[in-house]
């Protein structure tokens, strides 16, 4: 994910798309998947202000993958 970031970052790329890689068939706790990257784009935009990317956007696989992504966003940021 932070590599990703960085990446996208270094080739001055304004968007990026990740997939929550793994919650589906491998079955990576959809939770855990959640806290790791919204931790990571926290991180990574914290110590790269002036990163020409600006918008990343999360690929999920169905509802009840973006239900719990929904989840965990309103718990960390309460909106």
């Amino acid at each position: 994910m932070t590599g990703s970031l960085r990446l996208a970052s270094e080739l001055k790329c304004s968007s990026i798309a990740l997939p929550a890689i793994s919650t589906g068939i491998y079955g990576f706790p959809k939770d855990r998947a959640a806290g790791i990257i919204f931790s990571a784009i926290e991180k990574f935009f914290a110590e790269n202000s002036l990163s020409a990317l600006k918008t990343v956007k999360l690929v999920l696989f169905d509802q009840s993958t973006v239900d719990v992504f929904i989840k965990a966003w309103q718990s960390k940021w309460g909106r």
